[in-house]
């Protein structure tokens, strides 16, 4: 169903895939990434964004390699406000999943121009940013915020 270009029956689809496949089948998280990731790139943001909700509440561990798609979209001025916000909560829930495998270093350019920005408004962007940004400070060495 989420294959399908109408919007209830992807949403459908998205719903059921969050609430009855498991995170460890990753088999049948296999067949379904095409889906996911062509639903991320498009520049659909309905699409996107169902996608995108679906994978900041379950991320099995095959769809962790749409990370360089869902940076895009989070840490993009040009990516619309709602879309960014919920790329910017996928990112810390696959932070959270996995700290190592990802350079946090390059997170805080682009997280800090969203708190100054003028334009950032959208009050949901803000939390969405506010989010990602305590997992990353969680997430590393004291350290390195040097």
């Amino acid at each position: 169903m989420i294959n399908s270009s109408k919007y209830d029956e992807k949403y459908t689809g998205y719903i059921a895939c969050s609430l009855l496949i498991p995170e460890s089948a990753e088999e049948i998280w296999k067949s379904v990434i095409y889906s996911v990731e062509s639903d991320i790139k498009s520049r659909n943001e309905a699409s996107q964004s169902l996608a995108l909700s679906m994978l900041a509440t379950i991320m099995p561990q095959s769809l962790t390699t749409l990370s360089d798609a869902i940076f895009e979209l989070a840490l993009s001025t040009r990516t619309i406000p709602i879309v960014r916000k919920k790329a910017l909560v996928c990112l810390a829930r696959m932070i959270r999943k996995d700290p190592n495998k990802y350079d946090l270093k390059k997170v805080f350019s682009p997280l800090s121009e969203i708190f100054e920005t003028k334009n950032s408004s959208s009050l949901s962007l803000l939390s969405g940013a506010t989010s990602l940004m305590l997992v990353v400070m969680n997430s590393i060495n004291p350290d390195q915020l040097k």
